[in-house]
């Protein structure tokens, strides 16, 4: 029984320090979510974002298919399709290619990061999840 108590209260505990980092994180930076919730269409803010910037959304997706090619994780032969990629967010000037959770409506900050400006491709290996709803808010 006392374990059972031990293990529900660290679980608490880790959730409620994982709410805190997220919160932390979204007043840290600016964040935009590229689609409304639960649709493909663009929010406002991701097309403002995307016409103010050097690099579209469009560009950005096209250079995010190029390095999945030339890394092999898109077999080649299918370079020249109409791949449609888009990121998932926008963090601070870079476009996300990341994660989504449908069941816990998280985007992951990990992935792959497009700077605007630059068309610098990174990695982030930031393990943290977005909850959705707060993006924005």
């Amino acid at each position: 029984m006392k374990q059972i108590l031990f293990m529900s209260i660290l679980s608490l505990l880790l959730s409620i320090m994982g709410c805190n980092r997220e919160n932390q994180y979204l007043k840290d930076h600016k964040v935009i979510l590229c689609y409304e919730l639960n649709k493909k269409k663009l929010t406002k803010e991701a097309k403002d974002f995307s016409n103010n910037s050097i690099l579209g959304i469009e560009e950005a997706g096209n250079i995010y298919k190029e390095f999945l090619v030339n890394k092999k994780e898109l077999d080649s032969s299918k370079s020249n399709l109409n791949l449609s990629i888009h990121p998932k967010i926008i963090i601070d000037s870079n476009y996300v290619f990341s994660f989504y959770n449908m069941k816990q409506m998280k985007i992951a900050v990990f992935g792959i990061w497009i700077n605007a400006n630059t068309g610098k491709i990174t990695y982030n290996k930031d393990e943290l999840w977005l909850n959705e709803r707060e993006i924005g808010v």
